[in-house]
């Protein structure tokens, strides 16, 4: 959202906003002739007497035009008031560019934000705004950097169905081996070490091939890795 700061700062060039139910002062530019508001509704400007000041009315949410007609100017210079719910300048502290705009009972989001968060964040200020009869069209865009999604799955082991398959794991000492065999032949059991492995290092000895399978050996035992291929 916009915001609106010190009298008459705009941050936009022909911008001006201000909150519903907001008086504040405004000093006139010194060659102004004459000012004119299109909907008074929205937003209104009262004179004050003395030293060309006036105050800046937001009266509730939506959007008008003020007109400035300067001395020796034929067309008058034209200010966009925006006038937004206390809601809506809540969440104009963001940090996203998403600006709402309401006039009656309808309004428009639109800009670009990095954060799904704030986009619906802003939908539901703009929501609250309108009001249950309110008609939100949302323009908005949502800019996605290099975002990489990761699904993690959690698989259980059935030993059992593992063995038969040819693996088969063991738990030693704090650490673990596993090895595999031709499927249907398994390995030995329990035994606390695998064949070819001796707890601690990689053992000098062959493993005795099973049935022609190939043979493949694994183990961690105290933070130390065996392996015999």
């Amino acid at each position: 959202m916009l915001v609106l700061l010190a009298p008459a700062t705009s941050v936009a060039a022909d911008d001006l906003v201000l909150q519903a139910r907001e008086q504040r002062p405004w000093s006139l530019p010194a060659d102004l002739e004459r000012v004119a508001i299109a909907d008074p509704g929205v937003a209104d400007i009262v004179m004050l007497r003395g030293q060309r000041q006036a105050l800046l009315v937001g009266k509730m949410p939506g959007t008008t035009t003020l007109l400035l007609w300067h001395r020796r100017q034929a067309e008058p210079q034209r200010l966009t008031v925006r006038v937004q719910s206390a809601v809506q300048g809540a969440a104009s502290t963001g940090g996203n560019d998403l600006v709402f705009t309401q006039q009656d009972q309808q309004g428009l989001l639109q800009g670009s934000t990095d954060s799904v968060l704030s986009h619906m964040q802003e939908q539901r200020t703009a929501a609250m705004a309108l009001g249950k009869d309110g008609v939100l069209a949302d323009t908005s865009t949502i800019s996605s950097g290099g975002v990489v999604q990761v699904e993690v799955k959690v698989v259980e082991f059935n030993k059992t169905a593992m063995k038969q398959i040819g693996i088969n794991f063991q738990n030693r000492n704090g650490g673990f081996a596993y090895g595999f065999a031709r499927p249907g032949t398994g390995l030995p059991g329990n035994t606390g070490v695998l064949p070819g492995m001796k707890e601690g290092n990689v053992s000098n000895e062959a493993v005795s091939p099973i049935s022609s399978a190939f043979r493949l050996v694994f183990g961690s035992t105290k933070g130390l890795w065996n392996a015999d291929v």
